[in-house]
């Protein structure tokens, strides 16, 4: 049962698409990599979570902004901050768009946008050793890093 202000807001605003996100992240390439950073382009810069949260206030699937964070942010509070505002997902039930918490080094602090699932997983991620915002295939150096997976509330299915 859909809540009556979810009826609602979705009148007044319709639902994202996967494509629709994919293709913000992708207009982010090459973007400097930037801690904490929330610009996009080569004059701005923007860290992993800057990526997902610019993605999300452009397209209005949230306002939710979080700076309060270290170089290498304690994974437990990034898990925790994930589970509050997207809907935790299965692994299998991976699709464009979702977006995946990685680890580095130890522990996971580490984010990055689903953009493509065949024929070949592909990720979009800002990545402080690559020094830019760049898309990529999920190879085995990348995919042993996942350690959840995560859906923006608000999304469709539907291609734009």
């Amino acid at each position: 049962m859909i809540p009556e202000t979810a009826k609602i807001i979705n009148e007044i605003r319709p639902l994202v698409t996967r494509e629709a996100i994919v293709r913000e992240a992708r207009s982010c390439l090459g973007t400097p990599w930037l801690h904490q950073g929330r610009v996009p382009g080569l004059k701005g810069g923007l860290d992993c979570a800057g990526l997902i949260i610019y993605v999300a206030h452009t397209l209005e699937l949230s306002t939710f902004d979080y700076t309060a964070y270290s170089r290498y942010p304690d994974g437990r509070q990034l898990r925790a901050l994930l589970d509050a505002h997207l809907d935790r997902i299965a692994r299998a039930d991976l699709r464009e768009a979702d977006v995946l918490l990685m680890t580095e080094a130890r522990w996971p602090c580490h984010v990055a946008l689903v953009s493509e699932t065949r024929p070949r997983e592909r990720i979009i991620h800002s990545v402080a050793k690559y020094r830019k915002v760049v898309e990529h295939a999920l190879d085995a150096a990348w995919a042993v890093k996942i350690r959840g997976a995560y859906r923006f509330r608000g999304v469709s299915d539907e291609r734009s």
